[in-house]
């Protein structure tokens, strides 16, 4: 973090400390301002944005408690550790109450001071970025929204052409791309097609077919593997595929536009409009838009012809986008019913909010996932829903928290290698099951909660930096249809839940190493003492 030169606000009337504050942060690679008293602070505060404020308790004209409060309300995501000498402690105890992130006594010692602010500069970076998720998710559902209103007005000739227009328009958008581009498998099955391209300047009639398993989105289809790529030119295995010049930047995504039985093709997106680099949030949305799109094209039957099966992710890569068929029960007892539940964009938005609210809103991380699953609980009527996180130690998956509906009781421990728990924590695979009883991996002592009772489940991967550290599992009605949207947009936002309430239990930890220091310290001074 210190490389990112985050920005740093010291506010302490002590002019020796102050300095030796900010040339510690300066040299460890900190932007740090600094001043004396709290109206100047509130004024810098109104300029400029920090990551951190480094406040001491004990300030002329405003307490440090009053200032934390009015930097909070100037900026919510800012952290604000807080500086107290030893006889300070209700004043300390106030400051935590009100909002500081951590304290430091004084003497202050450089080490605990650098990585104080640099725990609190990553807390910060998470506020940021799960305000900035729930601004998009919103912007994500309303446009999403308005793609089904244009796909719902457009007439039976021209429905499909609408499909794949407004997709790649809906992409460019969503992604902030400067080109985005649809491909979608050929009536013959050997080939990629492009249907709908933007920013691009060549037509689509210009473009020739890919082959499958040729280039990067050939192979894209053939494994059925999203992916998100930084540069492509640090990644070796993509150097036989280099266009020197064809991009203004080297950095893409893609997402299968696909349902667990039948695989329609790709969407694509390159070129940020920032310059910047695509990401894993980025990944999760295009995930998103390609099963809505996916849902679309199964519903049109001018394109109900012989795709390509989704490929048995058994030997293929392990991040293949969905298991094989007899992972998902698709209601085969009603052929015409919407595979998956069909659109649930507006319910799944629904969903979304109010998890990111929970998130934004609740200030015990210790409460945050009880209180997260308890929002899934009520929207899906699902009970029990439970995450589980691995143990490091046995490799078993441990619950970390349940709902709050208490109707059902699941497992306290889920063994691995057995059950359909496996794919989702080997394979990293969401697996949705209607009758789950009909797969022959089915494991009720592992699958089922403890009464053992049959029925529908839904159970996503929980991933950090692209590793598996859990899952989290949904019981629902027997023969209830589940959508895959849902798993999806499941698995992002409880995977940023998880890194909250992770980073907190870190902060906890640190702190409590630090106040063990300070005790071995004091009892080897007084011990020492004549």
């Amino acid at each position: 973090m210190a490389n990112q030169r985050a920005s740093v606000l010291v506010v302490n009337d002590e002019r020796f400390l102050r300095e030796a504050v900010r040339d510690a942060l300066s040299e460890n690679g900190f932007n740090c301002t600094s001043c004396e008293r709290g109206e100047t602070a509130m004024t810098l505060a109104a300029a400029q944005s920090f990551a951190v404020a480094i406040v001491d308790l004990r300030l002329p004209e405003m307490s440090g408690v009053e200032l934390l409060k009015a930097l909070h309300f100037a900026q919510p995501d800012m952290q604000v550790i807080v500086l107290s000498s030893a006889q300070d402690q209700e004043l300390v105890l106030d400051a935590l109450r009100s909002g500081a992130v951590e304290y430091l006594g004084k003497p202050l010692h450089d080490e605990e001071l650098i990585l104080a602010v640099q725990r609190a500069v990553a807390v910060n970076g998470l506020s940021l970025g799960e305000r900035r998720l729930g601004v998009r998710l919103d912007d994500l559902a309303a446009r999403i929204e308005g793609y089904a209103r244009v796909v719902n007005g457009a007439s039976a000739e021209e429905r499909h052409h609408v499909i794949c227009d407004e997709a790649a328009l809906l992409v460019a958008h969503a992604l902030g791309a400067q080109k985005s581009s649809l491909l979608l498998l050929d009536r013959d099955g050997g080939n990629l097609e492009v249907v709908a391209l933007v920013g691009s300047e060549l037509e689509r009639e210009q473009i020739d077919p890919i082959k499958i398993g040729r280039g990067i989105a050939g192979r894209a289809f053939e494994d059925a593997i999203p992916m998100v790529v930084s540069d492509v030119r640090t990644e070796s295995h993509f150097a036989a595929d280099l266009a020197p010049d064809r991009y203004a930047t080297n950095s893409f995504v893609i997402a299968p536009v696909a349902l667990p039985t039948r695989q329609f093709g790709l969407l694509c997106a390159t070129d940020r409009s920032d310059g910047g680099e695509f990401d894993l949030e980025d990944l999760a949305v295009l995930r998103a838009l390609a099963i809505q799109v996916a849902e679309r094209l199964d519903r049109e039957a001018d394109v109900r012809v012989e795709f390509a099966p989704v490929l048995d992710p058994s030997t293929h890569d392990s991040t293949a986008l969905f298991a094989d068929n007899s992972l998902l029960d698709l209601a085969v007892d009603e052929p015409d019913a919407l595979l998956l539940g069909g659109d649930t964009s507006e319910r799944d938005a629904e969903i979304a909010r109010a998890i990111c609210d929970v998130i934004s809103n609740e200030v015990d991380p210790v409460n945050l996932i009880p209180k997260v699953l308890h929002a899934i609980e009520l929207a899906l009527d699902a009970d029990p829903v439970s995450l589980y996180l691995i143990n490091a130690q046995t490799g078993e998956l441990v619950l970390e928290g349940t709902g709050t509906r208490g109707l059902r009781v699941d497992r306290d421990v889920i063994p691995v290698g057995r059950g359909l728990m496996e794919g989702v924590l080997v394979r990293g695979q969401l697996v949705a099951v209607s009758d789950p009883e009909q797969d022959p991996r089915y494991d009720a002592s592992v699958d089922a909660p403890v009464d053992e009772k049959p029925g529908a489940l839904l159970a996503v991967p929980l991933k950090l930096r692209g590793k598996s550290v859990g899952l989290c599992r949904l019981h629902l009605a027997q023969g209830s249809v589940i959508s895959a949207g849902t798993g999806e947009m499941l698995a992002a936002v409880l995977s940023a839940a998880v890194r909250n309430v992770l980073l907190y239990r870190s902060l906890l930890e640190s702190i409590e190493e630090v106040a063990q220091v300070r005790r071995e310290a004091k009892a080897e001074t007084q011990s020492i003492r004549p």
